[in-house]
């Protein structure tokens, strides 16, 4: 029984996926508030300390959502699922130590507004909605996707800037409204819920086997590879490259640095790939891996230039996060392999 749980916190709960593609991406949207608030480093490293914990509590919780639904299907279709093994206490007291430890920093630390126990409610009625009867808009086709986009990307992205804007000192509260905040809020958004769609239609397209057997009706398994391909490519790709460059030119208000970053990193990465790239391919090596490896590190960069207490901060972010520069490596010996 023990060992099931262990199992269940190290293995099945995959809590290494958000850390290594979500967190790092989350955190930078931080690090931008801190940029344009001018947060004194102490102040950055608690609210540093206390965002990993809200991420590492919803995306356990999320996690166990999703596997708590897909109990019956990975029945049937005899696929490992570790909370077969477990009671129903047993998975109703991890949910809550998940929930437990989101919303903790909200009692101890981070300003609580109605704007942000809307959105932490919205996040958590987004998963229950998302995996469980009656409503499981998980197998909702298009609905489930967009769901997905927004409590996986948009809204906890929302959450974060908003969160870091009321931490904000109040010296600097007007400087940081003087900087369009609702555009480069609305932009965000709108990057952030393209990103999603992207991913979760990849999601779908990589495990429509294992749906197919466990009997789950996804957006992928209903309308084919062959028309999930083409909405990837002709509407969620371009829609995701769109918002990109829209928001790193709202962006140019608050720091110029990653609007030169992402060139000089396309033309750093384009020799050093293999030509036959497919579109996954493309936008694992040219969006993803700067968005999570690289972006962070320019707005650290940022910051350290406009405090040098705050490389301190740089080099905690790097030794927490190592494994996000170790995806271009890992990606690009996959692709040699693949072609060769």
């Amino acid at each position: 029984m023990l060992r099931a749980i262990f199992d269940l916190f190290t293995r099945r709960l995959r809590l290494s996926n958000p850390w290594n593609y979500k967190a790092p991406v989350l955190i930078a949207l931080t690090y931008l508030v801190m940029l344009s608030g001018r947060f004194e480093w102490v102040d950055a490293l608690i609210g540093f300390a206390f965002s990993l914990m809200t991420i590492i509590g919803i995306a356990g919780f999320g996690y166990l959502s999703n596997d708590l639904g897909d109990r019956e299907a990975d029945r049937k279709a005899g696929k490992p699922n570790l909370l077969l093994e477990i009671s129903t206490f047993q998975i109703l007291g991890i949910l809550i130590t998940f929930l437990v430890v989101a919303i903790l920093p909200w009692i101890v630390y981070f300003p609580l507004d109605r704007l942000g126990i809307s959105c932490l409610i919205a996040e958590f009625s987004l998963f229950i909605l998302y995996v469980l009867p009656p409503f499981r808009l998980k197998e909702r086709g298009l609905l489930g996707m967009v769901t997905d986009a927004l409590y996986a990307h948009a809204l906890p992205a929302f959450l974060a800037v908003i969160t870091f804007l009321a931490l904000a000192p109040k010296s600097e509260l007007h400087t940081i409204k003087t900087l369009n905040s609702t555009l480069l809020l609305g932009s965000l958004i709108f990057w952030q819920f393209c990103l999603g769609l992207r991913n979760i239609l990849l999601h779908q397209l990589k495990d429509a086997a294992n749906d197919r057997r466990s009997g789950l009706r996804t957006y992928v398994t209903q309308a084919g590879e062959p028309r999930a391909n083409r909405l990837l490519a002709q509407v969620f790709a371009p829609m995701e490259l769109l918002s990109w460059l829209l928001f790193l030119g709202v962006l140019t208000s608050v720091t110029w640095l990653p609007i030169v970053a992402w060139p000089v990193y396309l033309v750093w990465r384009f020799p050093k790939q293999p030509h036959a790239l497919d579109l996954r391919a493309w936008l694992y090596c040219y969006l993803d891996d700067f968005y999570i490896g690289w972006l962070p590190l320019v707005v650290l960069l940022a910051l350290g230039l406009q405090d040098w207490h705050m490389f301190g901060l740089m080099l905690l972010h790097i030794l927490l996060f190592k494994s996000a520069f170790s995806q271009t490596r890992n990606r690009l010996i996959a692709l040699v392999f693949k072609i060769s």
